[in-house]
Order: C-alpha cells, then structure tokens, then sequence
C-alpha cells in the first residue's frame, strides 16, 4: 500500500466574500488557509482525499476539481472526494463558476482551482510504501506523522 501527502496555502487576498454568518469582504488574514491531500494506492484500486478550509464547494467548482484531477492522474472521477472543513471565515468558493460577484473573485476561483489539482497531483506522485507498525492489538499504517487505521 502507497500513501503519498501534500499541503497548500489557499488564503484567499482582502476584498474577496466571505462565507457563513452574514456574507462580507475579507479585510485582513488572521489565519492562513490551506488544502491538503491524502493519496493512497493498493492493489484493488486507489484514491484522493482532499480537505480545504473553506465552507463548502459549489457543484460546478467540485465538478471541475474532480476532472482536472482525475485526467492529471488517469484516477476515475469517482476515486477523487473533496471535503470542505466549513469554516464559516473562508471564502464564498459556494458562487464558484457560477456567481462570482468581481474579477477579484474569479481570479482567487481559478487560483484555488490551480492550487487543488496541484496539491492532489504532489500527494499522488509523492506516494511510498506505508511501513505497517504492530501496536497492542491494532495495526496501524504510518504515513508521515500519521496513523491510517
């Protein structure tokens, strides 16, 4: 089994909508934003996972995500999941591709596009061997400083 990991900065920049609460513009980072990928390959099959901080994925953006990656890594769409942490101080990614309310927007949307297809492809081409570690009765697999059950 082959696990391969990635992170990337998604901060959206001042001016773009925020999502939750009341809809409103981001007028300062108090705390970055980031994505992040879990790739896994075995003999029956493989898969991505990736997690963003932002508060959902609108229909459109996910569907492109999945495609983008999916022709990168010859995967079907189907292997590749997006997960939204729901931060409700993220930005409003729900209009992507669909209502983007300024050319600030658009331009972070096709950033963040960017950015996902490149920290799902480094998590896919990084992958090694898992090493299985024996611990009390539960095995574990290693991936980095995490434990995969």
């Amino acid at each position: 089994m082959n696990f391969g990991t990635s992170t990337v900065d998604i901060t959206p920049p001042a001016g773009v909508m925020l999502w939750g609460y009341e809809p409103r513009v981001a007028t300062w980072v108090e705390h970055p934003l980031r994505a992040e990928a879990l790739a896994c390959e075995a003999s029956n099959g493989a898969w991505i996972l990736i997690s963003a901080d932002i508060g959902a994925f609108s229909r459109p953006l996910a569907d492109a995500i999945r495609t983008d990656i999916a022709t990168r890594t010859q995967l079907p769409v189907q292997a590749i999941m997006l997960a939204a942490t729901h931060t409700h101080s993220g930005p409003h990614v729900t209009d992507a591709l669909w209502c983007e309310r300024s050319e600030l927007e658009s331009h972070y949307f096709r950033e963040l596009r960017a950015s996902l297809l490149h920290v799902a492809e480094q998590a896919w081409q990084g992958r090694y061997p898992a090493r299985r570690k024996q611990q009390g009765a539960a095995r574990l697999w290693s991936v980095f400083s995490w434990s995969v059950c």
